[in-house]
């Protein structure tokens, strides 16, 4: 129960009896028969869910009283040794064989501009100008991605999308058959400038509870702890607004602001990661779908919230669109597909890769 590898990997996990917990989640959730018909569902993750957990893994309580922004890792050494371990791959029979699927991980998640760390001829002379391509922050930054997508984001992501989809199996009882909820989904992309958590964790897990729960204008909760900006108090009031309304109606149309000029179009970014998907821009993130004055964006004079401040229509999570908000003090806007290429990776071509490295181990064992 002490064992920093925990938070990696849970050591008692869910049973499934047949019952409570009726299949396993490597069943895609393509039998949610027993959804129920009516109500509605909202999902989110915070941008850097994985970092809480590698600074209690991979940080020593003594290095952190030493320098509390201390890089979990540093070295590409240290990197994989991390990476084995969130893959859960560290005390594997074959080593050889789960080398291969780290590296196959990291190639995943490596910038371009990194890649041509390989080139000598490019990587000598921006060495040169001294560009080395790779810094420290580049092996954790790495690291929290990938764990962020494996043990949170890619999993939430694949239980929305069972949520709306279509082809979903119906039950033989009609009270009981499954239903398409109404599905809202968010990121939240905001680290709090007064957060005492060291600069790398950026936006960490659990983040988003007191701009939901108001403890921004909360005077003992700023004495105790730490205080927030003005831009901070505008995100939890809009962020508040949201949720109530939610939790009111189910739904984000309701109440919501009066549109405005209907020549007014919403703005597609066109970047692309390549690959003929124009959803992904090139840092791997969904492209934005609408901007803050697309018609689903009111101005002060026609909203009919508590405040005075103006509020981005919330679309729903879809089967066609899986639209999702993005909240952040900057500005809220609204994008499509979170993580596309990353979750295909982890949610069908890597449970591939690790039942065929499985298969090899299996029959041909390494010699000794």
């Amino acid at each position: 129960l002490v064992d920093r590898e925990a938070y990696f990997n849970i050591p008692f996990p869910p049973v499934i009896d047949g019952h409570f917990l009726p299949y396993r989640t490597t069943q895609r959730f393509n039998n949610l028969a027993h959804l129920k018909p009516s109500g509605s569902v909202m999902l989110g993750m915070n941008s850097n869910e994985a970092s809480y957990f590698l600074l209690y893994s991979l940080v020593s309580n003594a290095s952190f009283d030493t320098n509390s922004e201390a890089l979990p890792v540093t070295t590409e050494e240290e990197y994989f040794k991390g990476l084995l371990k969130v893959l859960d791959l560290e005390h594997h029979m074959r080593p050889d064989l789960m080398k291969f699927l780290a590296q196959y991980t990291q190639f995943e998640y490596k910038n371009y501009s990194e890649m041509i760390e390989g080139n000598l001829f490019v990587s000598d002379r921006l060495q040169m100008v001294g560009w080395s391509g790779q810094t420290d922050s580049t092996w954790t930054r790495m690291l929290e991605e990938i764990s962020s997508d494996k043990g949170f984001k890619c999993p939430l992501v694949e239980f929305a999308q069972a949520l709306v989809n279509s082809n979903r199996g119906s039950h033989n009882r009609l009270s009981l058959r499954s239903a398409t909820p109404r599905t809202y989904f968010y990121e939240f992309a905001h680290r709090t400038e007064s957060l005492p958590w060291p600069k790398w964790m950026k936006t960490v897990h659990g983040q988003e509870i007191e701009y939901i729960f108001g403890a921004l204008f909360s005077p003992l909760f700023m004495n105790k702890f730490y205080g927030f900006t003005k831009p901070e108090m505008d995100l939890a009031d809009r962020m508040m607004t949201y949720w109530a309304n939610f939790a009111r109606t189910g739904e984000q149309k309701r109440y919501m602001c009066k549109t405005l000029s209907a020549n007014q179009k919403s703005v597609t970014v066109e970047t692309s990661r390549g690959i003929g998907n124009p959803n992904i821009m090139a840092d791997g993130k969904s492209i934005r779908a609408s901007q803050n004055n697309s018609p689903e964006t009111a101005s002060e004079s026609n909203c009919k919230w508590p405040h005075s401040l103006p509020m981005t229509y919330w679309e729903e999570f879809t089967e066609k669109t899986e639209s999702y908000l993005i909240l952040d003090t900057d500005r809220i806007f609204v994008a499509r597909k979170p993580r596309s290429r990353q979750c295909k990776y982890w949610n069908r071509w890597y449970p591939v890769l690790t039942q065929q490295a499985e298969n090899i181990s299996g029959s041909c064992p390494r010699k000794k």
